[in-house]
Parts: C-alpha cells; sequence; structure tokens
C-alpha cells in the first residue's frame, strides 16, 4: 500500500481562517482540514458563472471515513452521503474492483442521518461537491498522457508515494503532435451520471490547452494547464522524446497542480515509417475509413504520399491524417491547396468538395519538421508532361504520359536510380542511371497505371504514369 502523507492543520485555526470568508465548503478527514475552492475543473451550460461547484485533491485511505462541512459564515452542517453507484471507467458495470468514481446523494445528517463518506481504494481523490444538487463525486486520480504519442490511447503516468509527482517517459513530440493530461479518458465524468453529455454539468478530468503555448527554457518546456481545456500543440523547433512530469503543490490553504516537458533525446523521423492516410465522408464512409496513402519518397525536406483515384461527390469533406490519429489531421488552409484549388471550400477545417469528381492522385507534401504541408489534386485530363514538384521546385520531368512504349525520365540532378512499382506497392523494375536522364521501355507491361521512383542525392521522387 502507498504511503499517504496528509496536510495536517489545528483545528482551531483551520476554523478560525475559514470563518473569514462569507462562504466556505471544508473537507475534515480526521486531524486534515482542506478547503475546497469553486470548481474549476469542471464542464457546464454555465461553466464560466456557476457558484455551485466546489472542488479539492486530497490523499485517502481506504476505510477512512471523511465529511464535508458548509458554513456561510455563521453556521455550518456536516455532509456525509448515501453511496449511490461506483463508476469503473469502462461504462460496462459498476464494480467496486475497478474504482473510478463514487457517486454520492448527499444528505444533511439532521435530515438521513449519514454522517461521513468513505472510499474503498487507498488513493488520490479529485472529490467534486455540486451544492443545487446536493451530490458529491468523489473521483479517483491516476494522472495520464493521451495524444498523438500513444494514437489517442490513455497512458498512465506513475505517481509517488505522495501523490504529489507524476510522470511518464519515451513521449515523441514533433511538429503536428497534439496532446492532454487527464486522469479518465473520457476527459469528464458526468455529476447526474457516469458519462457527461452535451448540456450536463459534468466533473473534469483533464488539463489541456487555452491556446497558451508551451513555454521553453533550453531542453525544458513549462505547460500551462487549464481545466477541461483543448489539446496542447507541440512546438516544431522543440521537437524530441520526453519525460511529463505533472506536481500538485499546497501552501497552506492553496493547492495547485503544474506540469512540465523535460527532453530526454533528439528524435530522428523516418518519413517512411509514417501512415496516412484520406479520410472523411467519400463513398458514404461517414468519417470511419482511412483510405491509406503510398510513402513517395522525400527530396530535400519534404516528404511526399499519395491516394489514387479519390471518388469526390459535391458537399464531400476530406481531410488528411495519421492512421487512426484525430489528433494529428491536416485539412483547408489557404494555400495550402494545389492542382485544383477552386473546386474546395473551408469547413470548419475540412476541406469540402463543390463539384464531383474523380482525382487520379491526391498527394500530400509535409516537412516534418516544422509542419509545412501542401495538398496537390490531379484531376483526369492532366498535361502529357507530368511534373513533381516537392518544396516549389521541379526534380523531375516524365513523358510522354500517358505512354505506349518508351517513356523519358529528366531530372535537374544526376539520377542514382529508377524503379517502377506497381499501385500495390511491387517492385517491377530497377536500374541504375548515373546521368540527368534516362529512356525506361515500357513496352512488355501491361496497361494500368503505375509509380516511376528516381533517386538522386537530393532524395527520392516518384511520378505517376499511364501505361496505354
Amino acid at each position: 500500500m502507498k504511503k499517504i502523507i496528509l496536510f495536517c492543520f489545528i483545528a482551531s485555526l483551520a476554523m478560525q481562517v475559514f470563518a473569514q470568508d462569507e462562504s466556505r465548503v471544508l473537507i475534515e478527514c480526521g486531524s486534515t482540514v482542506v478547503k475546497m475552492y469553486n470548481a474549476r475543473n469542471f464542464k457546464a451550460p454555465n461553466k464560466d458563472t456557476s457558484p455551485t461547484l466546489y472542488e479539492a485533491y486530497l490523499p485517502i485511505e481506504a476505510g477512512q471515513t471523511f465529511h464535508l462541512t458548509v458554513s456561510d459564515g455563521i453556521t455550518g452542517a456536516n455532509l456525509g452521503g448515501k453511496l449511490d453507484m461506483v463508476y469503473n471507467g469502462s461504462g460496462t458495470g459498476y464494480t467496486p474492483a475497478g474504482v473510478k468514481a463514487y457517486y454520492y446523494t448527499s444528505s444533511r445528517i439532521q435530515d438521513e442521518g449519514f454522517s461521513s463518506f468513505e472510499v474503498s481504494k487507498s488513493g488520490l481523490y479529485h472529490v467534486v461537491y455540486e451544492s443545487n444538487l446536493n451530490k458529491v463525486v468523489i473521483c479517483e486520480v491516476n494522472w495520464g498522457y493521451i495524444g498523438s504519442a500513444s494514437s489517442w490511447t490513455w497512458l498512465p503516468m506513475t505517481g509517488s508515494e505522495d501523490f504529489k509527482t507524476w510522470t511518464i517517459d519515451d513521449i515523441e513530440c514533433i511538429a503536428t503532435s497534439q496532446f492532454q493530461l487527464t486522469y479518465d479518458g473520457a476527459y469528464s465524468l458526468g455529476i447526474d451520471d457516469t458519462l457527461a453529455t452535451a448540456g450536463t454539468i459534468a466533473v473534469g478530468t483533464s488539463f489541456g490547452s487555452n491556446n497558451d503555448a508551451i513555454s521553453f527554457s533550453g531542453d525544458t518546456g513549462l505547460i500551462p494547464l487549464t481545466p477541461c481545456g483543448s489539446n496542447y500543440s507541440f512546438p516544431a523547433e522543440n521537437k524530441g522524446m520526453y519525460r511529463f512530469i505533472m506536481t500538485w503543490s499546497v501552501s497552506g490553504w492553496d493547492a495547485s497542480w503544474s506540469a512540465k516537458m523535460i527532453k530526454l533525446a533528439d528524435v530522428n523521423i523516418d518519413p517512411a515509417e509514417r501512415c496516412l492516410a484520406v479520410i472523411g465522408t467519400l463513398m458514404g464512409s461517414a468519417w470511419a475509413t482511412d483510405i491509406p496513402m503510398t510513402y513517395l519518397g522525400t527530396t530535400g525536406d519534404i516528404s511526399s504520399y499519395v491516394a489514387t483515384n479519390i471518388d469526390v461527390a459535391a458537399a464531400d469533406e476530406l481531410k488528411i491524417r495519421l492512421c487512426g490519429d484525430w489528433g494529428t489531421s491536416w485539412g483547408y488552409a489557404e494555400g495550402q491547396l494545389t492542382g485544383d484549388p477552386g473546386n474546395f471550400t473551408n469547413a470548419g477545417g475540412n476541406i469540402r468538395v463543390i463539384e464531383a469528381k474523380v482525382y487520379d492522385t491526391v498527394r500530400f507534401n509535409i516537412n516534418w519538421d516544422n509542419g509545412d504541408y501542401t495538398i496537390h489534386f490531379v484531376a483526369p485530363g492532366s498535361s502529357s508532361i507530368m511534373t513533381l514538384q516537392v518544396g516549389g521546385r521541379a526534380t523531375v520531368k516524365v513523358f510522354p504520359n500517358p505512354v505506349t512504349d518508351k517513356v523519358l525520365v529528366e531530372g535537374n540532378t544526376e539520377i542514382k536510380r529508377v524503379e517502377l512499382f506497381d499501385m500495390n506497392g511491387r517492385n517491377l523494375y530497377r536500374t541504375l542511371v548515373g546521368s540527368k536522364s534516362a529512356v525506361i521501355d515500357l513496352t512488355s507491361y501491361s496497361k494500368g497505371v503505375y509509380m516511376l521512383r528516381t533517386t538522386s542525392s537530393n532524395g527520392s521522387t516518384a511520378v505517376k504514369i499511364v501505361k496505354k
């Protein structure tokens, strides 16, 4: 069992400070007296103005009883509670074995005789009191990370014996990374039910961003904590593998959380290992199906990926994302769509289609170091000379395209190697070149679509070609 360290105050001093305010809610747990604050970590329709929610964090031992004291500065009353249910966090049942939160209907001692609360598992708890509904929710706190590095799977942090420090190591942070710090994967637990729904009051179980930037000094970044905030976006220039540290500090009556990240190592991104996909309302998929993209190669700082035969209808919407990861996605941005930009509008960051078309290719170019990207749409009937542009400069020309027999490949630097792939990624042909141009004979190949990849001192590039 972890050692429980409680914050002890002399009762008379606690009551003296308590009486200085017009209204105060305290938790009394043995000799420990903790002040509850007007809740900041909650979700509600009137979140910014509601005076009815109070919260505090408190280490509690299994079987140890405690109660709330509510006062208007003159008179006071103790609150205990009748246990309504225990939530195990899975959404499938309420069992003490997997405690996540205890739900109480609070009743004043003189009304129904409930004089205290207790928990069955020792640990750190987030105690929330809703004075209008007269309810108490006691949430078990085990902090964790959820974000791009874990494909938005919750990863637990390791807590110290006194529950004041929580850490997790080896979290990859790059230009596109987003994350939150949370002690429950649902981000909030409803006051009236186990899961928060729109328009209801809920206990917030996460810290996020309020559009505040992570502040770096050397290899250490300070994370501004906003209860129930949005995802943090990681600054591109500080990419690396990090240790995340959350700290709970108490000074007198005041208690607060802070967080920082410490760089452990540099991170080397292998573009070929990044799984990217097109996703949207395409072909009735309702944002449910990833259309995988193929890695074409990297030239300089720009890596390219392509999806083929993308059939879009009018009013369809789409984005590009890391496979299965909504925290890392790319959509509409002024100047970032090329090839057929007039066929798209901005739909809250999604790319909305104006006219139905079948795009031969959708190519995504990204600089993984700084996050800059372009999305290039190639419609049927493109020029007979296919030029691949990466970072705004032409590197390879392939013509004629479509081709019936031989195709000429020209580059602005020496071409070391040329390879031919089918659309399933199988390597069909490979030859060494050693000059700025090469002629490739495709006479013996079947009609269809192929990818022609060239490798030079600047990196690898690829072009889609059509064999007639």
